[in-house]
């Protein structure tokens, strides 16, 4: 698969992805007659999520083999998922520009961390 049609798949399972939620989110609230507002800390947290994902996904592609891409993709999940709410639990009408600057930092030093733990390697050890 070229660098292109990959990138192209990861993108549109990612879009999938969130439209499908939103799909179930507003027929889970529809069968009981109203859709309320998204928060925008849950919309925040959701799409700020599946993007930093993404932007894993596309970065390590090729180290998808290994346990630890798939542990550190949870982890950066994780620490999103975190970050988004102890960020609103804080400060629920943070600026969003605020926000962005505070997630894209955040989203860096992931990235980061996985380059350095994806770049080790694993020894094999012989008997």
């Amino acid at each position: 698969m070229t660098s292109s049609v990959r990138d192209n798949v990861i993108y549109l399972s990612v879009a999938l992805a969130m439209a499908g939620a939103l799909a179930g989110y507003c027929f889970y609230h529809a069968g009981a007659g109203d859709i309320p507002p998204l928060p925008r800390s849950l919309l925040w947290g959701f799409f700020s999520t599946l993007v930093a994902v993404g932007l894993l996904l596309e970065s390590f592609w090729k180290k998808r083999k290994q346990l630890r891409f798939w542990i550190g993709c949870l982890a950066v999940s994780a620490v999103d998922v975190a970050f988004c709410w102890l960020v609103f639990a804080v400060a629920p009408n943070i600026p969003l520009l605020v926000l962005s600057s505070l997630w894209a930092v955040c989203v860096a030093a992931s990235l980061e961390l996985m380059r350095l733990v994806l770049a080790k390697e694993t020894r094999s050890v012989r008997k």
